[in-house]
């Protein structure tokens, strides 16, 4: 709803694909846990002519408002995105001395910042 901007018809969609989301308490947020509806999302956005590039830039522009370090779906989604689409240069913004200071403070743990990839690329 607040990524698409679609207001309601986003809240009656979601409404009736409840049964195949599975909550993730790590990242606050849910996925699409059954693989074959996996399948007919990806092959819809096929046939509507959507690309999963513009759905990436959607996503990256919603993270790019969050507070990165308290929130953690920014933290742990926006670099994969940015590595995904070739935007090295977003995630040097964030590479700074006080990263790891940063993390720690916020309470993300060794094995979520290594997560991060910041220090693979």
């Amino acid at each position: 709803v607040e990524i698409t901007g679609l207001g309601n018809e986003s809240i009656e969609a979601l409404n009736k694909v409840v049964p195949l989301l599975e909550f993730n308490p790590l990242y606050r947020g849910y996925k699409v846990y059954h693989e074959s509806f996996k399948r007919y999302i990806y092959d819809r956005c096929i046939e509507e002519k959507i690309t999963i590039s513009s759905i990436q830039e959607h996503i990256i522009n919603w993270l790019e408002k969050r507070d990165f370090y308290n929130e953690p779906k920014a933290y742990f989604y926006l670099f994969e995105l940015y590595l995904k689409t070739n935007k090295l240069e977003e995630i040097l913004e964030y590479a700074k001395y006080d990263f790891l200071v940063n993390s720690v403070y916020c309470g993300y743990t060794t094995k979520e910042i290594r997560k991060e990839k910041i220090f693979d690329t």
